[in-house]
């Protein structure tokens, strides 16, 4: 029976992974996080094992790893990555992450390459919803067809904010993420970088049209290399209300990157603005559009993931993958990322079967 311990298992992503493992596996659960209250008043009624780990703490971690298969990374802890790998590294467990898909973290990781090899251990990273979904859907979606021209994923994201409580650490992990914000897409066989390129996407009532911004994902700079023909590729989103999207966010981007000083005034205008403005209604979509040639004849094919739980909608990709990973097809020594190590047509139906509304997978003329 497979030990998995989960750092930020209280957590809201991570109680939902918890409790899809529970429902799916009978692997031993550990969830852990700062507070050993809440962690124990998690863990109850789920049969899990709870433990107080700090990971700013090497020894804590070392500690909490003991006897640890897999380290299962829910928290808002990217700055802490070098140190929660290593710990996973030296007891021996293998990783899983639905951390941000952030140069930081990467770099971190790929400078652990060495190690994690000769460890003989599997590191799955960018796992969840954004990153996590969007190329394992175009993987899906082009095996249904001969040849690829086109691949776009794009997202529409409507969060209650005024409900949600936020640690120092998520907003703290949000400042990062605009500074490292990278609005990049494929086209013309380069990857380009604009801030001005954004697409205007029909997502059907209630949500009508939505101007979606560019935005890096590691797990895409694979497919140029696995879709030959691929002219065009890349994850266009759209997280806010208007006035956060088109003032606050804008905004917060020159100021954590050319005015340090008012980073921690950016973030309560932000936490103010999305909360002030959040109207429903409230969920997450996901679409991918596939444009290519089948049996010699041009055809689209258009998958559409939905749910109204953004923090669900992110646990349950992280537990399909993990699904994999348990019964050894994604089981392999090194660096992966989620989108790209499972099996897409499998991850696709579980994504179903787990609890996201999916749409139609017939290619459409």
């Amino acid at each position: 029976m497979p030990r998995i311990l989960i750092l930020g298992g209280y957590g809201n992503a991570g109680l939902h992974i918890a409790r899809l493992l529970r429902q799916e596996t009978q692997a031993a659960l550990i969830l852990a996080g700062r507070s050993q209250q809440k962690a124990e008043a998690a863990a109850a009624p789920l049969h899990a094992t709870a433990r107080r780990v700090d990971a700013a703490d090497p020894h804590s971690l070392a500690q909490a790893l003991e006897g640890v298969d897999l380290l299962v990374n829910a928290s808002s802890t990217i700055h802490y990555t070098a140190s929660i790998a290593e710990a996973a590294i030296q007891a021996r467990a293998d990783y899983f992450d639905i951390q941000l898909s952030s140069p930081r973290k990467w770099d971190v990781l790929r400078r652990l390459l060495p190690r994690i090899h000769a460890a003989k251990r599997c590191f799955l990273t960018d796992g969840g919803y954004h990153p996590g979904m969007p190329a394992a859907l175009i993987r899906y979606a082009a095996a249904h067809l001969d040849t690829v021209r086109s691949a776009i994923a794009s997202s529409v994201m409507r969060l209650p904010w005024r409900t949600f409580r936020f640690s120092p650490e998520s907003v703290a992990e949000f400042t990062q993420e605009l500074r490292e914000y990278r609005p990049l897409y494929y086209s013309g066989g380069r990857w380009r970088q604009s801030w001005s390129q954004t697409r205007l996407v029909d997502f059907g009532p209630p949500w009508s049209v939505q101007r979606c911004a560019p935005m890096a994902l590691e797990e895409l700079h694979e497919l140029p290399e696995k879709l030959a023909g691929l002219e065009e590729t890349g994850f266009y989103a759209n997280a806010f209300d208007g006035f956060t999207s088109n003032l606050v966010i804008p905004l917060g981007v020159l100021i954590v990157n050319y005015l340090p000083a008012g980073t921690s005034l950016f973030e309560r205008l932000f936490l103010w603005s999305a909360q002030r403005f959040a109207d429903p209604p409230f969920a997450v979509v996901l679409e991918v559009d596939v444009e290519g040639m089948r049996n010699g004849q041009p055809r689209r094919m258009r998958l559409r993931v939905e749910h109204h739980d953004a923090y669900f909608f992110t646990a349950v990709p992280a537990v399909a993958c993990l699904l994999q990973y348990l019964d050894g097809s994604v089981r392999r020594p090194g660096l992966s990322c989620q989108a790209n190590a499972v099996e897409p047509e499998r991850f696709y139906h579980d994504l179903a079967r787990l609890g996201l509304r999916t749409g139609s997978a017939v290619p459409a003329a």
